[in-house]
């Protein structure tokens, strides 16, 4: 039977460091306004629809 909750305990420490510099940057850009505009810029310019 498949497992309802995720265990985290199975997670590689290394993964996790990896997502707590994920967050940082994202949480660096979000309290930047300038740098959260740019890259929004960026995205749409090299995005396609």
């Amino acid at each position: 039977m498949r497992e309802k909750f995720f265990d985290i305990s199975k997670i590689d420490r290394s993964v996790i460091e990896d997502f707590e510099k994920i967050l940082e940057i994202v949480e660096t850009i979000n309290s930047n306004p300038k740098m959260k505009e740019k890259l929004n810029h960026l995205y749409l310019k090299n995005s396609t629809y």
